[in-house]
C-alpha cells in the first residue's frame, strides 16, 4: 500500500506527534507538529519557511483548542491553506482528534484544500549525510542544528534531515552555501570556545599574579560586565579595537571574538608574558608594553577608519587618559570606559546639578555621553571600596559649540568651577580682562554674570568666552 499513498507538495501543520502518524497513513508529506498552544518562535519560522517554499495546510482537531491554534499560526503566517474533519470523524471513546481519522477522512479534508500532487525526487540520500559529516561524527548534531537553521527546516535527526531537504526542495547550491555557512560558525565556536576558557580567577592563580596597588590593579571576574561592555561598545568586525589596561586579558578574549584588530597597552612588566601565552596566537591581536599616557595613538591608528577604545581604566589615571584622548584630535569613533562611578556620573551630568562640573563640559564638548550599566565591586578582584559605571563617549564629527577661542572657553569654564560657590562675574575676574569690558562682554552675551558656572550650559559658556574673546581683541 505505500506505493500508493499520494505525495503531496504542501506541509501538513498540525498539533501532536498522534496526529503525525495519522497523517503519514494518508498521504506522503512533510509534516510539523506545534505541540499545543505555546507555539514556539522557532515551530513558526519553520512554518513560514515552509509556506514559502512549499505551502502549508494546517490539519488541527475539531475543537476548541484546535481552532485557537488555527488562529495563532493563521495570524503569524499569511496565506496559509486550511482543512478540516468534522467532529465524528475525529471521535473515538469520547476523544476527538485527528488522530483517531482514517485515511480516507485525512485525505478528503486535504483535498477539500487543494493539495498540490507532485512527484518524489531525491536529490538527496543518508551517503549527503555521511560525506558531509551530518551523521557519524562526533560534530553531526551541531552540524545539523546549524543546517536546519540556515534552511529553515528545522532539526532533525540524519534520515529525517534527508526527507526535508527533499521534500523541502532544498537545491544543491542552497546546500552547498549552508555547508559552508556550518564550517565557518565550527570555526568560529572553536575559536570563540578557547577564548572564553580565559577565566581572570584561574589565570590570576595559574600564574601566580600579584595585584600592584599603585597601578590601580581590579580586574573583572564577572562574564555579564564583560558581555555588556562588548556590546555596549557595538565592536564588529570592521573595528580597530585599542584596549588599555587589559590585565590578564579577559575583555580583551571578549574583543577579540567580534573586532578586525585588538590593539591592547599593558604598563605592568608581570603582565606582558601572560598576555603574550594566553592571546599571542591571536593573529588579529596586538601587544605595546608602554605608558598608555607617552603612546602616540595617530601612529597606532595609522590608516584605520572605524576606531573604537574599549577599557577598563585604572581609577588614579582616568582623568589625564580622557583628556588626551580628546584633546589631542585622535580619529576614535567612541570610547566604552569602565571607570568610578562618581566620575562617570560627572562626565553624564546636566546643568544644575552637583556632578556637573569642568569634565561634564569638557566631555559633552566633543562627545555624546551615555551610561550603560552600573558594576559594583563585587565584580572585580581585588573588590574596590566604590562602585564603578561603564559609560560610552561617541565622538562628534565636529565639537558640540564652534567657539572663537577653545582654549579661552576652557580657562572660564575652569574658572567658574574652581570658585563653584561664587558668581560668575568673580569667576571672570581672573581671565585678567578689564573691567569695563568685562561688563560689556556678558551684556552682549545676555548672561547675568550673578549666575554660577553650575547653571550654565556648554552653549552658554561657548557664547560668553566668544564675547569675552571680542572685547579682548577689540582696539
Amino acid at each position: 500500500m505505500k506505493g500508493s499513498i499520494i505525495l503531496i507538495k504542501e506541509v501538513i501543520v498540525v498539533e501532536g506527534r498522534d496526529d503525525v502518524d495519522a497523517v503519514k497513513k494518508a498521504v506522503d508529506a512533510e509534516i510539523i507538529a506545534v505541540g499545543g498552544f505555546g507555539i514556539n518562535a522557532k515551530v513558526i519560522a519553520r512554518i513560514q519557511e515552509a509556506q514559502k517554499r512549499k505551502g502549508v495546510i494546517v490539519l488541527t482537531d475539531p475543537d476548541f483548542a484546535g481552532e485557537k491554534i488555527r488562529r495563532i499560526i493563521s495570524k503569524r503566517v499569511k496565506g496559509i491553506k486550511h482543512a478540516y474533519i468534522a467532529k465524528e470523524d475525529g471521535l473515538k471513546n469520547g476523544d476527538i482528534g485527528v488522530e483517531n481519522a482514517t485515511p480516507e477522512v485525512i485525505i478528503k479534508a486535504l483535498e477539500m484544500a487543494k493539495i498540490t500532487q507532485v512527484e518524489k525526487q531525491e536529490f538527496f540520500s543518508m551517503q549527503d549525510m555521511f560525506y558531509f559529516k551530518l551523521t557519524g561524527d562526533s560534530t553531526s548534531k551541531v552540524r545539523r542544528g546549524i543546517l536546519g537553521k540556515v534552511l529553515g527546516i528545522g532539526y532533525g535527526n540524519a534520515a529525517q534531515m534527508v526527507l526535508r531537504l527533499n521534500n523541502y526542495g532544498i537545491t544543491k547550491e542552497e546546500f552547498t552555501s549552508a555547508i559552508e555557512e556550518i564550517e565557518k560558525q565550527l570555526e568560529e565556536g572553536k575559536k570563540e570556545m578557547d577564548l572564553k576558557d580565559i577565566k581572570t580567577q584561574e589565570l590570576v592563580k595559574k600564574y601566580n599574579f600579584k595585584f600592584s596597588k599603585s597601578l590601580g590593579q581590579n580586574f573583572l571576574v564577572d562574564d555579564s560586565v564583560l558581555s555588556d561592555i562588548v556590546n555596549g561598545a557595538e565592536v564588529n568586525s570592521e573595528d580597530f579595537v585599542i584596549e588599555i589596561g587589559p590585565g590578564v586579558g579577559t575583555l580583551t578574549a571578549q574583543l577579540l571574538m567580534k573586532a578586525k584588530m585588538v590593539t591592547a597597552i599593558e604598563l605592568d612588566n608581570d603582565l606582558i608574558p601572560i598576555l603574550q601565552e594566553e592571546l599571542g596566537s591571536n593573529e588579529n591581536f596586538n601587544l605595546i608594553h608602554k605608558d598608555a599616557l607617552k603612546v602616540d595613538f595617530n601612529e597606532l591608528i595609522g590608516d584605520e577608519k572605524s576606531v573604537k577604545l574599549v577599557a577598563n581604566l585604572p581609577y588614579y589615571v582616568t582623568t589625564p587618559i580622557i583628556l588626551k584622548l580628546l584633546k589631542d584630535g585622535y580619529n576614535f569613533k567612541s570610547l566604552t570606559i569602565m571607570i568610578q562611578k562618581e566620575v562617570a556620573e560627572r562626565m553624564n551630568a546636566e546643568p544644575d546639578c552637583k556632578e556637573y562640573g569642568a569634565l561634564s563640559v569638557l566631555v559633552q564638548y566633543y562627545c555624546n555621553t551615555s551610561i550603560i550599566r552600573k558594576v559594583p565591586p563585587t565584580c572585580f578582584i581585588p573588590r574596590p571600596k566604590v562602585e564603578s559605571i561603564v559609560i560610552k563617549l561617541d565622538r562628534l564629527e565636529e565639537p558640540r559649540v564652534k567657539v572663537k577661542d577653545v582654549g579661552l572657553m576652557f580657562e572660564l569654564v575652569r574658572a567658574g568651577f574652581n570658585m563653584r560657590r561664587k558668581t560668575l562675574w568673580n569667576a571672570a575676574k581672573t581671565l585678567k580682562v578689564d573691567k569695563t569690558k568685562l561688563e560689556e562682554a556678558f551684556e552682549k552675551s545676555g548672561i547675568d554674570p550673578k549666575r554660577r558656572a553650575e547653571t550654565l550650559t556648554l552653549e552658554e559658556f561657548g557664547a560668553l568666552s566668544d564675547c569675552i574673546y571680542n572685547v579682548k581683541v577689540e582696539n
